[in-house]
């Protein structure tokens, strides 16, 4: 019951997905990196996926993928972003990458 009539989510692998370019206002990525074998192919397609934003959220556990703030601020910005912003919450980071 409730949510929005207008708005779809959809599960896909985010690494081999082959949708037409800018086809998302925003794609999400929420506590899904340290699962994904190349996480920054991974950021690669969300950024060209979406229109004007990608939101990432990571755990502020240490681990073995290397998710942390230096490597997922390289990670966009080879990806074509330029303006990204940190917010720290309890347990996650939290990114919003802005494509325009």
């Amino acid at each position: 019951m409730g949510g929005l009539d207008w708005m779809n989510a959809l599960q896909k692998d985010i690494c081999i997905w082959d949708a037409p370019d800018n086809i998302f206002d925003v794609v999400t990525m929420l506590e899904v990196l340290r699962f994904t074998p190349d996480y920054k192919k991974a950021i690669q397609n969300a950024v060209r996926l979406a229109r004007r934003y990608v939101l990432v959220s990571v755990s502020k556990k240490p681990s073995d993928n290397q998710l942390t703030k230096e490597n997922l601020a390289a990670a966009f910005v080879a990806a074509g972003i330029a303006k990204i912003e940190f917010k720290d919450t309890n347990g996650s980071l939290f990114l919003i990458a802005y494509k325009k």
